[in-house]
């Protein structure tokens, strides 16, 4: 399966390749984009991975592609950047944020990315995103200094299906 080769922005392309995935999870799927997802059939993959993409989608895509990862996959890797919890992990947070604004600079575009980056921040960063697909995260592991978070989880069938999901902080208006 090929990978996504749409969230190539900088820094995210930079950083996805030090996600410290776990030695089994490395060879499955990384980044694979909506459509692939959506030709697979339910369960089809035993692990799939999600490196800083999630955050350069609109909101819409990027929990319709969280959904469809969990509908195809019975786990789910996903890295990504989230709030921080703690004052120990503000200075990263806001150093990952100034690497973003900054690599929106380099691509034609890049303010649409940063536009899609300042809302799923908005929203909750990955635990939000998460929440509002569905997904229930099993593990974490703080990545870039708190300011990113590697999240092992799975979906139960009702969440893929459907018919949960948008209630949460990625609905409209919230």
């Amino acid at each position: 399966m090929k990978n996504f080769s749409g969230a190539s922005f900088f820094p995210w392309s930079a950083v996805r390749d030090l996600v410290p995935w776990p030695a089994d999870a490395r060879s499955a799927p990384l980044n694979p984009s909506l459509a692939m997802l959506c030709a697979l059939a339910d369960g089809a993959l035993s692990c799939l991975r999600l490196g800083y993409v999630l955050s350069c989608l609109s909101p819409e895509d990027a929990e319709n592609m969280l959904r469809e990862a969990g509908r195809c996959a019975r786990v789910v890797l996903a890295a990504d950047f989230r709030l921080a919890e703690r004052n120990m992990e503000t200075p990263a947070a806001v150093l990952a944020g100034f690497a973003a604004m900054a690599g929106t600079a380099f691509r034609k575009g890049g303010n649409a990315v940063f536009a899609c980056a300042r809302e799923y921040m908005r929203r909750g960063g990955l635990e939000g995103l998460a929440r509002a697909a569905g997904m229930e995260i099993t593990r974490r592991r703080s990545l870039l200094g708190g300011a990113a978070v590697l999240a092992y989880g799975t979906f139960s069938p009702v969440a893929v299906s459907g018919r949960a999901g948008s209630a949460g902080l990625w609905a409209a208006g919230s």
